[in-house]
């Protein structure tokens, strides 16, 4: 296949390679920026969720009370990516905890494992309170409050954000086929047009110019439309229409030279027919013409009966000849 191969194929390839390019790349933008925005969101909500857990549980000790979580702390309709909650003691015990079945369990042998990494290494990660599994659906967070003079009892929130990246990932897949479809058809139809409206007609076209140089037509017919294939067949139909009137004049050229060529030769041979004529003519009267004749005859027989000269009689006769003839300037003797 030669290069580059027509315009009504790669052409549209072209546009679709790109776009499907630049709409996969708009995927993944859109859907980095969605979990994005929504990892922000969720981590301030586990930041106000672990905040207001310590400070209520530091309130329940200045009280003397029992440390536990309340439904009003626990349940909350704006949060639902809150996981699991739970509070643990300098120990590492579970104290309370929202589904109730952690309770005096080690924190790091349960669940809340990840997020008591945190409380573990709080000061290596002075700072850094929040934690993401490795998918990033997840995220711990571990937040500290007073139990006593020397103690440090620690809020542990879980939130799952997994139906949210799902979510993100199917509506970034839906608008990807969406786009990729609108593309598509994009591109089918700038192949027809270019099928359709130029392939063709350029095709139709360069067959009758074709025909009109190998003389099987005797015109070139203009293609119909305003657009620049139409320009092009109307300048080669006015460019045929010109070499077919030049091919005429010169036809026409043709016939009138070999007309005055052939009455120029006959008015010549007449002309020279006329001249042979007269000057014969001249040379030999009519009225002399039979004396003339019998006079030649008469020779004729005279000289029938000699006998042929000797080459002492030639040779005689030609220096008399040769004696007699007149010098320049004077007359012979």
């Amino acid at each position: 296949m030669r290069f580059p191969p027509p315009v009504r194929y790669y052409a549209p390839l072209l546009v679709l390679v790109c776009g499907l390019a630049a709409t996969w790349l708009d995927y993944e933008l859109n859907l980095a920026d969605d979990l994005s925005r929504n990892l922000k969101y969720v981590q301030a909500q586990a930041d106000a969720t672990g905040e207001r857990l310590a400070r209520r549980s530091a309130k329940q000790i200045e009280r003397f009370e029992p440390v536990s979580l309340t439904e009003v702390v626990v349940a909350r309709p704006r949060q639902p990516w809150l996981k699991a909650v739970a509070l643990v003691d300098e120990s590492g015990v579970v104290i309370d905890d929202s589904d109730k079945q952690w309770v005096g369990h080690l924190a790091r042998e349960t669940a809340l494992a990840p997020a008591m990494k945190l409380a573990v290494n709080a000061d290596e990660n002075a700072g850094n309170r929040q934690s993401r599994s490795a998918d990033g659906a997840m995220l711990f967070g571990a937040y500290p409050f007073a139990m006593g003079p020397r103690e440090t009892g620690w809020a542990l929130v879980i939130f799952d954000r997994g139906d949210a990246v799902a979510q993100a990932s199917a509506d970034a897949r839906g608008q990807l086929r969406l786009a990729a479809a609108a593309i598509t058809l994009v591109c089918l139809c700038l192949w027809a047009a270019l099928h359709f409206g130029f392939a063709v007609r350029l095709a139709r076209l360069s067959q009758a110019v074709r025909d009109f140089g190998e003389g099987r037509a005797d015109r070139v017919e203009a293609a119909s439309g305003g657009d620049e294939v139409q320009e092009l067949s109307a300048a080669f139909a006015t460019m045929a229409a010109r070499l077919g009137e030049r091919e005429a004049e010169r036809i026409w050229l043709e016939g009138e030279i070999l007309e005055n060529t052939e009455r120029e030769r006959s008015r010549i041979g007449q002309d020279l027919h006329d001249r042979i004529g007269a000057a014969a003519h001249r040379r030999i009267p009519g009225d002399e013409w039979p004396h003339n004749c019998t006079r030649i005859r008469g020779t004729r027989a005279r000289t029938a009966g000699r006998k042929p000269a000797t080459a002492a009689t030639r040779e005689h006769r030609r220096g008399a000849r040769v004696f007699t003839r007149p010098r320049p300037g004077g007359i012979g003797r």
